[in-house]
């Protein structure tokens, strides 16, 4: 009961913390202006809190299933190494999240075969080299990330990366990522964006808008259901286990 309410206050937490990763990159292009640092240091100690109480609460439910006091799993039903297979609902949502990346970038597409797009970005006064940088990234974080997230080759390096194969990915190369931007899209346009598209504050043609905020929403929630399970297949090894099998 304890665990499930501090699940809840850290949730809350991070919820009130979405724009988070829209302050942090406000930062870097904007500069440490007054309002980019109040908000930034309100957003990151919301955060910041919200991530302790997710943590007490997963250390609370730890004690009231008794994990292993080396790796804090529960062997027979926790995964156990990184070659294991994830389960379908990590599949699910890797998916989900390349769908949502596909409904966003069709009406992109569209927008680009209409001649829109590129009248926006003029108008914008972005230079075009730097909406290339942001597509290809954009382009990778909703499909290598997702997939990388739930696939065995975004735990260990296939065979054809030749001097690092059967090697571990390192943890935070694929999880950083998946967390952060599955988070940011989560918050800013599922939450943030949906509330203020159903209480009327912009509006636009009804399916591209309804296919950019869904979009975006599923592309969020899905790296983050996939994010769950890599972060439990990639622990650490257990000490103890290893200990039992080298007898």
């Amino acid at each position: 009961m304890l665990a499930g309410i501090t699940a809840l206050a850290g949730v809350a937490l991070c919820v009130y913390s979405f724009l988070l990763p829209i302050m942090l990159v406000a930062l870097l292009f904007e500069g440490a202006r007054s309002g980019i640092v109040a908000s930034l240091l309100a957003t990151g100690g919301g955060a910041v809190a919200g991530v302790l109480c997710l943590r007490v609460a997963v250390d609370e439910r730890r004690l009231a299933v008794r994990p292993c006091e080396s790796c804090g799993r529960v062997h027979g039903r926790s995964p156990d190494s990184r070659a294991e297979r994830a389960p379908g609902w990590a599949f699910a949502g890797a998916y989900v999240a390349v769908a949502g990346f596909g409904a966003r970038i069709s009406v992109w597409l569209a927008d680009t075969f209409a001649g829109r797009w590129q009248s926006e970005v003029s108008r914008a006064n972005v230079s075009w080299s730097a909406m290339v940088v942001f597509l290809v990234l954009m382009s990778l974080a909703g499909t290598v990330l997702p997939l990388a997230l739930a696939h065995r080759w975004g735990r260990l390096w296939p065979a054809w990366v030749v001097p690092l194969r059967g090697r571990a990915v390192p943890r935070w190369l694929v999880l950083g990522p998946g967390l952060f931007v599955g988070a940011g899209l989560t918050a800013y346009f599922g939450i943030a964006g949906n509330t203020a598209w159903i209480r009327g504050d912009f509006g636009g043609p009804f399916l591209p808008l309804f296919l950019e905020m869904a979009g975006y929403t599923l592309w969020g929630i899905g790296l983050l259901v996939a994010c769950a399970s890599y972060a439990a297949l990639t622990r650490p090894p257990c000490r103890q286990l290893i200990r039992k099998q080298a007898r």
